[in-house]
């Protein structure tokens, strides 16, 4: 949603155009899902939804697509055979998923560490915004190590996250965070920012951490301390507790149960 996007970005000028659209829809349809209780309250004050077509609900996510697998054996199934350290980011290129900032921050790291990747899944890769973006930093050296997979089918995605030492997630804006939640599912840690639902699913400092502020130089400092220390993020059985409530079988019981009173 456009109000949602002002909610989170300062200075964010809303398209009053796609507002008109947007509340068009929601007009259009008996019911309208909201993923948090700021979603719900924008509906309502911002689009004039009335509550009682309001559902509060969640995206969720398959065990049997987002488990653990060994990074020796994803990593293959990538093509991706270097025995260093993969960062993965995965999101579209746009500015409130902070894919700018996904690459300052690797850029600031990036002389101080012997074999590190920054992965990109995503990016709109082949758009002229990425050809201009991969241009931009291809006159550096860090962008050798910039590795563009493009995108990729859902269904494929864990591979990626098993591959992957760490996923980071500088999202200047979200409805929710569905990238989290399948990197935890796949036990892989993340770097987040402070936006969507994010922090429901993270046990920080057991399972991820969070970025104070979101830009680069504050992720780049995480994601350097990861690095260095190797901070033993062990996944025990209780961390799926956080997680194991949006699992899309209890998702679409509870939505059901609430369609049908």
């Amino acid at each position: 949603m456009e109000y949602l996007k002002k909610e989170h970005v300062s200075g964010y000028k809303v398209d009053l155009a796609r507002v008109k659209v947007e509340k068009e829809n929601f007009d259009f349809f008996d019911y309208t899902l909201s993923f948090s209780d700021l979603e719900s309250k924008l509906l309502s004050d911002k689009y004039h939804v009335p509550s009682q077509k309001i559902i509060e609900s969640t995206p969720g996510f398959s065990r049997d697509l987002f488990s653990p697998e060994a990074l020796t054996v994803a990593r293959k199934k990538i093509d991706f055979v270097q025995d260093g350290k993969l960062i993965l980011f995965v999101g579209r290129n746009d500015y409130l998923k902070g894919i700018d900032i996904a690459i300052d921050a690797f850029q600031k790291i990036y002389n101080e560490f012997e074999s590190i990747t920054l992965g990109i899944v995503g990016g709109d890769y082949g758009s002229d915004s990425q050809k201009l973006m991969e241009k931009k930093h291809s006159k550096f050296l860090y962008s050798k190590d910039i590795k563009w997979f493009g995108s990729v089918p859902h269904d494929e995605l864990r591979n990626y996250y098993n591959a992957s030492n760490l996923v980071i997630i500088p999202s200047r804006s979200e409805t929710f965070g569905l990238v989290c939640l399948e990197a935890l599912a796949c036990e892989t840690p993340v770097l987040i920012s402070d936006t969507g639902r994010m922090r429901d699913f993270v046990h920080i400092g057991k399972t991820g951490m969070i970025s104070e502020e979101t830009n680069s130089e504050s992720f780049s400092i995480n994601i350097r301390e990861f690095l260095k220390n190797e901070k033993p993020f062990i996944f025990r059985e209780h961390y799926y507790e956080k997680i194991s409530k949006f699992e899309w079988t209890l998702i679409f019981k509870k939505l059901t149960s609430q369609l049908i009173k």
